[in-house]
């Protein structure tokens, strides 16, 4: 009986792992997700920020870094905490924001799914900074 307990159990685990995975991101359907980021974020590197900090070149860019912008305490402190936007740790950011920089001043509540991002990550890395 425990043997099929515990069969049972590795069952639901490996297919539940298969499910928690996004498929690889899609440039596309990511430029479609950025529209929750636009009118904070511009992607223009030689812009004037919006009321965000721009995104272009995030991926690998240093955090709380980008001059012109008045970066939040939380924020800069955060900074002091992670050097740079790895991927997995913006990953983390676009789901919950303030799960991840808790106190920092940006109005979103996140990205939820997990392919959604997937999506948005694949936009950002495939140099939307150039669109």
């Amino acid at each position: 009986m425990k043997e099929r307990i515990a069969a049972g159990a590795a069952v639901f685990l490996l297919s539940s792992m298969a499910v928690a995975q996004p498929a690889p991101g899609d440039v596309a359907r990511g430029e479609r997700a950025y529209q929750k980021c636009f009118s904070c974020h511009d992607l223009a590197t030689d812009s004037q920020p919006l009321t965000g900090p721009h995104l272009g070149g995030i991926v690998g860019r240093r955090i709380a870094a980008m001059g012109g912008f008045a970066y939040s305490l939380e924020m800069r402190a955060f900074a002091g905490q992670h050097e740079i936007w790895t991927p997995a740790l913006l990953e983390r950011f676009l789901a919950d924001p303030q799960a991840v920089v808790p106190g920092n001043e940006m109005g979103f509540f996140g990205i939820g799914d997990p392919q959604e991002r997937a999506d948005l990550m694949a936009y950002l890395r495939a140099g939307a900074e150039t669109r």
